[in-house]
């Protein structure tokens, strides 16, 4: 595979997972964490060290909800594709979808479950993985269809848009799991390793 960094914005739940996943699978690691590497858990400098992520740079006074803004729009831009893991609806994931469509922080109309389309101009071609595969009942260990389609539907993607730095992004952590972080990994791993 052609993917030779993951960068994330730092946060705990996805973000970290993602960013450990990534180490262990020997893959370069970065991307760009909040002014003070904060996160819900407070600030967290071990960032910089454990997995190479840079501070964002802005005035102490910039809001902490611009400060997601802004370090989510340098980490879009510094990579060449995303993955987002939506498992719901989120304004905030939504509009990151918007800024790799468009390069306008603006959600686009999605349901529940909707993938964004491939669009041919994106600013940054995104790939919105099926929920369903997360939730449960399309889990690896039952060696689902869906799971292995999705998975080439991954590694399609991947290859056409010839990604080498991917930003992984998601829902916030307090509706994710042991299980559902599992899945991810699981996930990566295949589409990665296979």
């Amino acid at each position: 595979m052609a993917i030779r960094r993951v960068i994330t914005g730092g946060q705990v739940g996805i973000d970290q997972v993602v960013m450990r996943w990534a180490q262990r699978a020997n893959l370069e690691t970065g991307g760009t964490a909040p002014r003070e590497f904060r996160t819900a858990d407070g600030p967290n400098e071990s960032l910089a060290w454990k997995f190479n992520m840079q501070e964002l740079e802005c005035d102490k006074t910039t809001p902490l909800p611009m400060q997601y803004r802004m370090r989510t729009v340098r980490n879009i831009d510094q990579a060449h594709g995303a993955f987002v893991f939506r498992i719901s609806r989120s304004q905030f994931t939504d509009r990151a979808i918007g800024y790799c469509q468009s390069c306008v922080w603006r959600a686009p109309k999605l349901g529940l479950g909707d993938t964004p389309p491939d669009i041919k101009h994106a600013h940054r071609p995104i790939f919105s993985v099926y929920p369903d595969i997360l939730k449960g009942k399309h889990s690896k260990n039952l060696h689902s269809p869906l799971w292995e389609m999705e998975v080439q539907r991954a590694q399609t993607f991947i290859k056409t848009h010839r990604i080498q730095t991917l930003y992984v992004f998601g829902h916030s952590p307090r509706i994710m799991d042991t299980l559902f972080h599992r899945r991810i990994t699981d996930f990566l791993r295949d589409v990665i390793n296979q």
